[in-house]
Parts: structure tokens; C-alpha cells; sequence
């Protein structure tokens, strides 16, 4: 709706890079100099890409600049401030002009606007050709044109703009760090072993650093991860001081993460510029900041982000910030089922049970409509105040552990000065959960799409693994390492039967996916302490998008799948499991090519298992366990693996259907569950209200119930493959044979 004012500060900016360009310009110059300086940063320190990405480029470009220069087109690397092409940019930005300008408008509100024009003088109705798209072409308001041109002033009062200030966060050098050996500064050695972070400060009352000073790339670079672990960015505490999920809270969290980015948009525009690149976001851990880049002035801008999110004066909540942030967030809740395909929605559903313990999005969109500037401000003051806040900190890359120290010993001060009194320990640990779906059980939600537009139905079919994933050799057992290891070979091998059986074959839908999913799980809070874990959970899934079939056949036709693969399984040769099992080992171990995918590795593994284990218990090396296990995985153990997570009597198993306009959603067609089966039609109480007896997911191994251990014994394997295709179908009359079974 401002569309007018916003042309018309750029086009004033516009008429100040002239004015510049006309009366003095070496604040332009300058500019040049810091963009040749950048220029060569970039180009000195690039890391290599991978061969499939690099080759079409490259290609491209020695065909068009020559193999000289193939590489370094369009890089600046020859330039200089004698080079500054004045009269150039002096004639274009002498075209800048409103008599040169093309707006385009994409909204319902500027058709309208339109179309309310009485005279319908300058108008013209069109239509796009290939898409047979409505558009419409006209003039600008003649009085509007005079204001874009000062005339006789501008729209909106800009006299704040100004030329770009220098640029402080370009690195004043590129050295390496002094601590480095000298063979680590003669080039990258991906090949070496990754060390594990050394553990440099232990605090009970403010927290952890964690630092890597990095031997394996040679570059400048570094990587922050710093994350306050603080449970009031979700929660509230209830009448018995336990931390309980707090919709309101989440809300705020998110509108307060939005409102600080936005802050700050125009203050950090330099760093991105000069290569160093931030985030802060509240997570269901707690207060995360994460930078990364040139490694000189990362502690700068990390500071910066610090000190400007834990100013107690939030002088960041500004009421525009706000009305954004507010409008933005209802614009996605408003829109997340109308404008997602229908599998997003079948695996939100499947995770409603599965991993949340929030509310439905209308809740969301209630809370959201209620924020106010008094609110916000109210839970930032709690946040920074929360006494019961421990900082996890990992930095790693080129920089010295004095630097580490040094930022750290900073940043903890910051935070320890806002909170209300002295640090506490902390009863419990905010992170994400898994619900344990009870072995040989079987739920399935059902629920209309509410796209409008969604031809297609979805099917997604998740099979929770009962024993728990592997997360290291001292935190698990040899079976969670065996267990882990199998699943991920038989995800593996069945990837290209089940997309040449129901896509190739059966042509069931355009979208056909068989996959390994990881979740991780900690318990919630039990009493005045509540120790923490984390705990893997391994998943197989398969989805199925399709206008063909009805949710429920297409679930039937998984089903049926899997019986034709069990067959192929058995009778698969051990020389082709090896050569899946080397396959995929390779994969486990192959290098990491960044520090930041190594650094997400590390802190992942920090911030999930540090709170439990000390720094040399951490599974640094679980990776190498895990693909040696790999090796070892044998046709038995695929074959007693998959009985375990896709047998009726075993199994733990979600279906969630979406259905589209193709095959809408017929309550009467879908039976209800019994015995060990249990179906939900367009019910999300009932979501919530069954998921209240599941237990959450933890480090004891899963166990199918009395009578579910004597059914299994009963049968034999020509009975699990009738079983499968009868009575262990997702929906429909299948229902009521499996139900009959158990």
C-alpha cells in the first residue's frame, strides 16, 4: 500500500549517487577500493566446489572469456582506484530517472486500484501468451512523477540517506593463526582426522567453551556456535516450579526472533557484505546465535548481535518492527495448509503425535493476535532474566584459544549481568522428544486436505525402530550399533525397488520416496531434577503423492510392496548387501569439504550429549563405529531388522493420509481401528489426547506386549507375508482382519 513512498526513496538515493557521482567523488571511490579489496578476499580464499557443480560453469566461461581468464572474469582482480569508471557510472546514474522507471505490482490490492480508476484513461487490458495470464498496463499519476522528482518535494522525508559508511568489518588480515604448526599452513588436508574440541572452560554457574583451532582447511575462516540454554523461550513454569510447554511463549519467541533480525538488517548489511554472516534464533534449546566467515572480525559482529539482543532497554522492540514481524508470522500460520502440498500435511500430522507437545496452529494464530509491544517487551525482560540459563559455546576455525577465552569471558559477563540474581543449576535441560510408539502397534490419522487446490493425496508410512538409535560406543549398546547400522542399509537398498515398483510400475504418483529419518529425544520434567540424555531414534519412511489412488489403496499397495521385498531380501546374494554395505560405509566416512559442516557435526554432538557426559566420554568418533558396523551387516540381519520394524506383531507403525480433491476424505469409508490398531479421522483433540499415554522415547529398548508376544509366536513366515497383505494394510477393511488378529 506505501508502493508510491518506497519508489520514491529510491529514487531519491538515486539523485544523491549523481550528486556524488557530479560534485565529489571520492566517497564512490572508495566504495571501489573496499569492493576490488573483497573481490580478491573472495577469490583467494573460495573453497572448491564439487565436479558436477564446477564443470557446466566452467565450461560456459571458458567459452566465453578464454581459458586465461576463465576463472577470474568478472572477479576485479585487475582493478584499481586509477581504474574507477567515473564517467560511466556518472551517464547511468543520469538515467536513473522517474521517465526511465518500470514498476511491477503483484497484489490483489494494486488491481483493484486499478480497476477503480473512473476515467480508465492510459489503461490497457493484456494477456500473457503462454500462461493466459490477465495483466494490465498504465500510466503513473502524473502529480506522483512530479513528488518522485523533489517537486516540489519528495513523497516521504529520506534526508537520513546517505553514501555507505567504511566498512569496519573487512578483515584487516588473512594470516593464520600463530598456534598453528607449520604444515598446517602450507594448504587444506581434508584427509586428516578431525581432533575433537577441546573442553576450555567448565562453569557450573555460566557454562561451556568449546574450541578447535582448525588444521585441515588453511583458510581464514571461522565458526561461532553459541547457544543459551534457557527452557522460558518455550515454556512457563507451572504451579509445582515444572517447566511446561507454553504456546504464548513460542509465539513470542518467534516474533521476537523476526523483530531482532529486522533490527539489525541495516547494522549488519557490512558484515554480509564482508563475508561474515549471522543467525539468531530461539530454539526449542534455548537462545542460539551462530556466525561464521572471515575469523578477524567474527568476534566483532558475534559481540555486536550479544550485546544488542541483551540490552535490558530492548531498544530492538520497535512498533514497526513488530507490526512486520506480527503480520508475517499470521501470514504463514494463516497459509501453511492452503499453500503446502499434501504430503507436507501428512508428515505435520504424523509429527503432532510423534514430536510435539504444543498446540494445533490455531492456537498459534490466537496467540500471535494478541502479542502486543507491552507483551513483547515482558517476555524479552523474562528471557534475559532467567536465572536457570547456561551457555553452550563452541568455537572453532582459525583462531587462537586465547581469542576463544577472551570472547567467551565477555559474553558470559554480558549475560550474567542481566540475569535476575546468580546463576542456578539448571533442573532441566530444554530439547525436542519422540514419542515411543508401543511395539506391535499401529496408528493411522486421516484428514482432508485443506488446500483447496490439492488434487493429489498423500501417504506417508513411518516405522519407529523399538530399540534405541546408536549415539556412541560408551552410550550404547551393541545392539542400538547393530540396529542403527542395519536400518540405514536396508533404507538404503530399498530406495530403488520401491520407486521402480510404485512410481516406474505402478505410476502411483510423480512423487515416490523411501528413506532414513533421524529424530532425537530427552525427557521432559519430572521433578525438582531431571537428568538429561538425548537419544537417537531411527525411522523408516515411505511416501507416496497421488491423484491415482485414494490414501487408502496407496497404503495398501505399500503394504504390498513390502511383503515382494521381504522375498527379494531373503533371496538376496550376500555379494550385492556388500556391495550396499561398502557403498554406504564410504559415504559415512567420506571427509568433511567445509568447516561449517564440520562444525555443525561437532556442535551438534556437544550440544546434544555435553550435558550428559563429560568432554571425553563425548562419541566424537561415533561415525567411524557406525560405518564400521555397516561393513559387518549380513542378509540376517536385514532380514530380522525389517521383520522388526514392518511385522505386524512388532512393528511401530504411523500411516497418515491426506486427501485431496481427486479422493476426498469420506469418513464412512474409513473403519475404526481395534485391538492394537488405532485410527483418527479429522480429529487433532484426538491427536492430542492419545499422544498424553505415550510415552516419551528413551534409552530402554521397546518391548511388544504379553498377548502380542504370544500372537508373534503363533505365527510362522508364510503367515507374516498373509498377514502383511491382509491385515496389515494402513486403512479401509484391513483394519478389521488385523484387528481380528491380535
Amino acid at each position: 500500500k506505501n508502493w508510491e513512498g518506497i519508489v520514491d526513496v529510491i529514487l531519491q538515493h538515486c539523485r544523491l549517487l549523481k550528486k556524488a557521482a557530479d560534485e565529489d567523488p571520492k566517497e564512490l571511490v572508495r566504495d571501489w577500493e573496499e569492493s576490488i579489496a573483497l573481490s580478491k578476499i573472495f577469490f583467494d580464499t573460495a573453497s572448491p566446489s564439487g565436479v558436477y557443480d564446477t564443470v557446466p560453469g566452467l565450461s560456459q566461461s571458458i567459452a566465453r572469456y578464454g581459458s586465461d581468464q576463465c576463472i577470474s572474469a568478472g572477479r576485479m582482480l585487475n582493478e584499481s582506484a586509477d581504474t574507477f569508471p567515473l564517467e560511466l557510472l556518472r551517464d547511468f546514474v543520469a538515467r536513473l530517472t522517474p521517465e526511465n522507471l518500470v514498476i511491477e505490482r503483484c497484489s490483489q490490492d494494486a488491481w483493484k486500484e486499478v480497476e477503480a480508476k473512473e476515467d480508465g484513461q492510459g489503461i490497457r487490458w493484456m494477456k500473457e501468451p503462454w500462461y493466459d495470464l490477465d495483466f494490465i498496463v498504465s500510466s503513473i499519476d502524473s502529480d506522483t512523477v512530479k513528488h518522485w522528482r523533489g517537486d516540489p518535494k519528495p513523497l516521504v522525508d529520506a534526508s537520513s540517506l546517505a553514501l555507505p559508511r567504511p566498512n569496519r568489518f573487512i578483515p584487516r588480515t588473512l594470516d593464520l593463526c600463530d598456534d598453528l604448526p607449520d604444515e598446517a599452513k602450507q594448504g587444506s588436508r581434508i584427509d586428516k582426522p578431525i581432533d575433537p574440541p577441546n573442553l576450555l572452560v567448565n562453569d557450573p554457574t555460566t557454562g561451556r567453551l568449546w574450541h578447535r583451532l582448525d588444521d585441515r582447511y588453511a583458510l581464514p575462516k571461522a565458526s561461532l556456535s553459541f547457544v543459551v540454554r534457557n527452557a522460558a523461550v518455550n515454556h512457563v513454569k507451572n504451579d509445582e516450579g515444572l517447566w511446561v510447554k507454553d504456546t504464548a511463549a513460542s509465539v513470542h519467541a518467534s516474533i521476537l526472533a523476526s523483530m531482532f533480525y529486522d533490527s539489525q538488517a541495516v547494522e549488519t548489511y557490512d558484515a554480509d557484505l564482508a563475508g561474515l554472516y549471522w543467525s539468531l534464533s530461539c530454539t526449542q534449546g534455548g537462545v542460539k546465535v551462530s556466525c561464521s566467515g572471515f575469523s578477524d572480525r567474527l568476534p566483532d559482529l558475534a559481540s555486536a548481535i550479544l550485546e544488542k539482543f541483551y540490552d535490558p532497554s530492548g531498544d530492538f522492540l520497535q512498533e514497526h518492527f513488530l507490526e512486520s514481524a506480527r503480520d508475517q508470522m499470521l501470514r504463514s500460520l494463516r497459509t501453511y495448509f492452503e499453500s503446502r502440498r499434501a504430503d507436507s500435511h501428512a508428515i505435520y500430522y504424523r509429527d503432532f503425535l510423534m514430536a510435539s507437545v504444543g498446540q494445533p496452529l490455531d492456537a498459534s494464530i490466537g496467540e500471535t493476535e494478541k502479542v502486543t509491544m507491552e507483551s513483547i517487551k515482558a517476555y524479552h525482560k523474562g528471557l534475559l532474566e532467567n536465572s536457570e540459563a547456561l551457555i553452550e559455546c563452541f568455537y572453532t576455525g582459525n583462531v587462537s584459544e586465547s581469542t576463544a577465552k577472551k570472547f567467551y569471558e565477555e559474553s558470559s559477563s554480558l549475560i550474567a549481568s542481566v540475569r535476575d540474581g546468580e546463576g542456578a543449576p539448571m533442573p532441566w535441560t530444554p530439547a525436542g522428544i519422540e514419542r515411543r510408539i508401543p511395539a506391535g502397534t499401529d496408528y493411522q490419522l486421516h484428514f482432508a486436505s485443506k488446500n483447496l487446490q490439492e488434487e493429489n493425496g498423500a501417504t506417508t508410512v513411518t516405522y519407529q525402530s523399538s530399540i534405541p538409535g546408536f549415539r556412541g560406543i560408551d552410550l550404547s549398546t551393541q545392539e542400538s550399533l547393530e540396529s542403527t547400522a542395519a536400518i540405514r542399509v536396508l533404507s538404503t537398498i530399498i530406495r530403488e525397488p520401491c520407486f521402480d515398483e510404485l512410481r516406474t510400475k505402478q505410476t502411483l504418483g510423480y512423487i515416490v520416496s523411501s528413506y532414513y529419518d533421524l529424530g532425537f529425544s530427552s525427557p521432559l520434567p519430572i521433578g525438582s531434577f531431571t537428568p538429561h540424555y538425548s537419544v537417537p531414534v531411527d525411522f523408516l519412511v515411505i511416501t507416496v503423492l497421488s491423484k491415482k489412488l485414494p490414501p487408502t489403496e496407496v497404503a495398501e499397495r505399500i503394504d504390498e510392496f513390502l511383503v515382494t521385498f521381504r522375498k527379494q531380501l531373503d533371496a538376496m546374494p550376500e555379494s550385492e548387501i556388500e556391495t550396499y554395505t561398502t557403498s554406504l560405509s564410504t559415504k559415512l566416512l567420506k571427509p568433511f569439504q567445509k568447516l561449517s559442516s564440520e562444525a555443525s557435526s561437532q556442535f551438534g554432538k556437544i550440544s546434544r550429549y555435553g550435558p550428559e557426559v563429560g568432554n571425553e566420554d563425548l562419541p566424537w568418533d561415533s561415525v567411524k563405529d557406525l560405518a564400521a558396523a555397516t561393513r559387518q551387516v549380513k542378509r540376517t540381519d536385514l532380514v530380522s531388522t525389517f521383520d522388526r520394524l514392518t511385522h505386524p506383531a512388532s512393528r511401530s507403525k504411523v500411516t497418515s493420509c491426506v486427501y485431496g480433491t481427486t479422493h476426498p476424505l469420506d469418513p464412512i469409508k474409513i473403519r475404526s481401528g481395534g485391538g492394537n490398531c488405532t485410527v483418527i479421522v479429522n480429529d487433532l483433540a484426538k491427536i492430542q489426547t492419545l499422544r498424553t499415554d505415550l510415552p516419551v522415547y528413551d534409552k530402554t529398548k521397546s518391548e511388544p506386549s504379553f498377548r502380542t508376544r504370544l500372537n508373534r509366536l503363533a505365527r510362522n513366515r508364510n503367515t507374516w507375508a498373509v498377514g502383511a497383505i491382509v491385515g496389515a494394510g494402513a486403512v479401509g477393511l484391513t483394519l478389521y482382519t488385523r484387528s481380528k488378529k491380535r
